[in-house]
């Protein structure tokens, strides 16, 4: 190539796998691939395609995790040094840099959550930065199905030739939102930012709604950035946001709105087809998650959600010493989970002794045993148990969009979003706000690459 040309290398400082090299061989490696003087830097991931948890790591590795990596580097190298590992904030990174373990940060997916963030570390606006939640949905969830790239919790990611700026309204209207989780945040965001006047309605004394809940799973914590992000934003463009009110029909209209947004997510739902699925030791996951629910020694999980949270309450009890056992009528457990996750996941879990098992559900249950089934042969078993715990899915809260659809005077309303996942949600509040200048264009909006569903 020559000296005109800026050649480095990328490079995994443990591949953290069984039979693959170690951090003690990489730093042997080191002086042989920059005796010849011919890199210009140096980059240090860390894994391969056995550990590619690591690679890309989900939200269960703290920020920094593999900094140590390009560290080893950086002790006897003289060219720039690049690390990475999960730095989604200016302040880690500085730090990083102050403490000289590399010379450049590596910051892909918190650059790609919040593109911003390089000028609002610069302004000192820290607090107003998007983090990246490492849920990997988005990003890599899509790249493994060669879907575009976009985020979670960013949807102009991957949509911005489409989209465009946000375009100032030219005629403001008054929306009403009801409901504080990442749907009607961000369509309380975007109405706000095009300059509608925005009331926001949520009956819980913080804002996030189901990821509140997701956050107090083991490794999950994270998920209470969503929360965090859009107080700190909505308060900053002036939504009024009323924390702590359950808001009736009676309350929209008295605000006399042009539009209202429904965003009242649901509640946990029951499976009806389950005998004695009603009984005392029958409980939700979302309970279990919150410390509310009375769990016992042996317990069975039945997981009709087949995502992670399932498996994310199996660690939880597991942790605690009982013996769990996670039941899907899927062919495996956590099947719509987003690869990696699942990954690093399943692993968590097997390392607690926990029990899969797929193609399996229940028939009936009693205070003190479970009847299973397999779910292609139908043959019973009945075992022993202590506690079931639920995660089969959510039943959408439709009460007050009823409420409202049987008020002569109630202005246009729409139920925004039927509870589902963060990146359906944020993607649904994002389009319903853009519409309220142009719902003609709703359509155009979504049909568009990197669209969900």
């Amino acid at each position: 190539m020559g000296k005109d040309w800026t050649v480095g290398m990328r490079i995994s400082g443990d591949e953290m796998t069984e039979y693959g090299y170690t951090s003690e061989d990489f730093s042997r490696m080191i002086p042989y691939l920059t005796a010849g003087g011919q890199l210009d830097y140096l980059s240090v991931s860390v894994g391969n395609y056995r550990s590619k948890d690591t690679i890309i790591a989900p939200m269960y590795y703290p920020g920094g995790s593999f900094v140590y990596l390009a560290a080893m580097a950086k002790e006897v190298l003289d060219i720039p040094v690049v690390c990475i590992g999960r730095i989604n904030d200016p302040v880690m990174a500085e730090q990083v840099l102050e403490n000289r373990q590399a010379d450049i940060v590596g910051m892909t997916r918190a650059n790609l959550c919040d593109p911003d963030l390089p000028n609002k570390a610069r302004e000192g606006r820290v607090d107003e930065i998007r983090h990246c939640l490492g849920c990997n949905e988005g990003c890599w969830g899509h790249i493994e199905k060669a879907q575009a790239i976009t985020c979670a919790i960013n949807p102009t990611a991957g949509r911005e030739l489409h989209w465009g700026d946000f375009r100032r309204s030219t005629s403001p209207r008054k929306l009403v939102v009801v409901g504080g989780g990442p749907a009607g945040c961000e369509a309380a965001r975007v109405a706000a930012l095009s300059g509608h006047s925005v009331t926001l309605f949520e009956a819980e004394p913080q804002l996030g709604g189901q990821t509140v809940i997701a956050a107090l799973g083991p490794g999950r914590t994270d998920f209470a950035e969503v929360g965090r992000y859009f107080s700190v934003e909505l308060a900053r463009i002036g939504v009024d946001v009323r924390l702590g009110t359950r808001a009736s029909a009676a309350d929209v209209l008295s605000l006399s709105p042009d539009d209202v947004f429904v965003a009242t997510g649901g509640r946990p739902l029951v499976p009806d087809h389950i005998e004695g699925v009603d009984g005392p030791n029958v409980v939700q996951a979302w309970d279990v998650l919150k410390g509310v629910a009375s769990v016992g020694q042996d317990v069975v999980i039945l997981d009709d959600e087949h995502h992670i949270q399932g498996l994310n309450v199996a660690e939880l009890l597991a942790s605690q010493g009982k013996q769990v056992e996670v039941c899907t009528r899927e062919l495996e457990v956590g099947k719509h989970a987003e690869p990696i996750t699942r990954t690093s996941t399943l692993r968590r879990v097997h390392t607690l002794g926990v029990r899969l098992s797929p193609t399996t559900w229940a028939k009936s249950i009693t205070p003190g045993s479970i009847t299973l089934y397999n779910f292609y042969s139908s043959m019973e078993h009945t075992r022993p148990v202590d506690t079931v715990v639920l995660c089969c899915n959510i039943l959408p809260d439709n009460a007050l969009f009823r409420e409202l659809s049987k008020t002569s005077e109630c202005p246009r309303h729409r139920r925004l979003h039927w509870p589902h996942r963060l990146e359906a949600a944020t993607f649904d509040g994002h389009l319903a706000a853009r519409a309220l200048d142009a719902p003609q264009d709703l359509a155009v909006l979504v049909n568009i690459p990197g669209r969900r569903g």
